[in-house]
């Protein structure tokens, strides 16, 4: 990032000498800074006012006299407010091609001004640090091409200083609680906090509140915000998406979002097993899973494969269930996780309901998904608890059968249509069924040979 410098180098050379007469020797690194850089102002736009140069460095005209015009002779360090003011404010204008002097001038001027300052308070043995170091680190960091980091500390002192506004203020666009950034700052500073996060970075969703909020408060006043947004995340690959994300420790090779868009026939597959055997919470958001028998953990297992989740998260379990009197064991697999953006899609689609899919190959490919979590082996037949479901399905393949009212009683074993006993009896379970036919039976087997191989193997044609 460096620009045109249209100065002689010589220039830099007199300005900057202990030697020139034109230089009081006795006047502190301070005055030669804002001298100095001001005479660069001057070559290229002419003489201005201290008020109006004070301004154009960023800080305010008392600031500046204090420096230029005191009456003690002791030596008085830019304090590293002022410093830092007139450092942020120059090297935004380079950035954006506006300076009146180009990087490494400027660069140079700093160098020569940490020099001074260092040699100043050494041979007048004075107690203080000198800043000038600091400056120049917080340069390389912020500004030079070589920089990798962009720490949160920083992030909320570019955004303060821009705005020019409070941590509270800062809290409040970023959609929290006013308090926040200042027990946040607690937690990345203070080794001793119950909650330390000395690397905490906020994620992709905070700072998108943040863009949204600065764009409605601040309109074009938010550019160089946006800006600095903007270099925080191209910096910090490793940002969450959301703030107590937590998949991604568990399960880092998930992908979360799978099932944004089903462009594919697997996609659309898994989609309709989900319709049959997966479930999200309604009481807390993000958890998912999908609940089967122990004879299936294969296909489950191949959906882990597929988006990604750690196998590990299978758990294999007895439920026990009343049947025909009795308390009854089945061996059950299950994966239970949370993942928000997977949560938010699969609810977004509605994935218990008929979808909105873009070919015919897609729509066959999640009946197949949906026979496989809930059709009978053997059988074309699939049941659903969703009279609009199986209505919804058979209007798009044009199937002939209707959609029937079944029961099945524990106590016979089969299923039998609706009549006043069955509706009594507490032994009876009422759900719907639609016949597919062998056509369409054929046709969803051809499209998507992945499935769930048990139900590959046997078909009734008469089914």
């Amino acid at each position: 990032m460096y620009f045109t410098y249209n100065y002689e180098k010589s220039i830099l050379f007199i300005i900057m000498s202990k030697d020139n007469k034109g230089m009081n020797e006795e006047e502190d690194p301070a005055k030669q800074l804002l001298k100095t850089i001001r005479i660069y102002y001057e070559n290229k736009f002419g003489h201005i006012s201290n008020e109006e140069f004070a301004n154009e460095i960023g800080i305010t005209k008392g600031i500046f006299d204090r420096y230029m015009y005191r009456d003690s002779p002791i030596f008085d360090s830019l304090k590293g407010s002022a410093l830092e003011k007139i450092v942020r404010n120059i090297f935004e204008k380079i950035s954006t091609g506006t300076s009146w002097i180009d990087e490494k001038a400027f660069i140079d001027i700093l160098s020569k001004y940490i020099g001074d300052e260092k040699n100043y308070v050494r041979e007048n043995n004075l107690n203080r640090t000198p800043i000038g170091n600091q400056i120049l680190e917080w340069i390389n960091r912020k500004y030079k091409e070589e920089n990798t980091s962009y720490s949160t500390l920083d992030f909320i002192k570019d955004i303060i200083y821009q705005l020019n506004i409070h941590h509270n203020e800062l809290s409040i666009l970023l959609g929290k609680e006013s308090r926040y950034l200042d027990d946040l700052k607690q937690r990345i500073r203070n080794p001793n906090h119950i909650n330390h996060q000395p690397n905490f970075k906020f994620s992709l969703e905070d700072l998108e509140i943040l863009e949204k909020n600065l764009i409605e408060k601040y309109s074009e006043q938010a550019h160089s915000s946006l800006i600095t947004i903007k270099r925080f995340k191209s910096m910090n690959k490793d940002l969450k998406e959301y703030s107590g994300q937590q998949y991604h420790i568990y399960h880092p090779n998930l992908q979360a979002h799978h099932f944004n868009v089903i462009d594919t026939k697997e996609k659309a597959y898994w989609l309709g097993f989900l319709c049959a055997d997966g479930y999200i919470s309604k009481t807390r958001i993000g958890r998912l899973g999908i609940k089967l028998s122990s004879k299936d953990i294969e296909h489950l297992i191949k959906f882990c494969k597929n988006i990604g989740l750690n196998q590990q998260s299978i758990r294999e379990r007895e439920e026990i269930v009343e049947y025909k009197g009795k308390m009854v064991t089945y061996q059950i697999a299950e994966i239970d996780f949370w993942c928000k953006p997977l949560y938010d899609d699969l609810k977004r689609l509605k994935f218990k309901e008929f979808p909105k899919l873009s070919s015919d190959n897609l729509y066959l490919a999640w009946l197949l998904g949906l026979y496989d979590g809930d059709g009978f082996q053997g059988k074309t037949m699939v049941c659903s608890a969703s009279y609009s479901l199986l209505t919804k399905i058979k209007q798009k393949f044009n199937i002939e059968y209707e959609v029937r009212d079944y029961y099945f009683n524990e106590e016979l074993g089969y299923h039998l249509r609706y009549n006043e006993e069955n509706c009594n009896n507490k032994n009876v379970k009422f759900f719907y069924i639609l016949t597919l036919g062998s056509h369409i039976f054929y046709e969803m087997m051809n499209n998507f040979e992945n499935s769930l191989k048990r139900k590959r193997r046997t078909f009734r044609k008469s089914q």
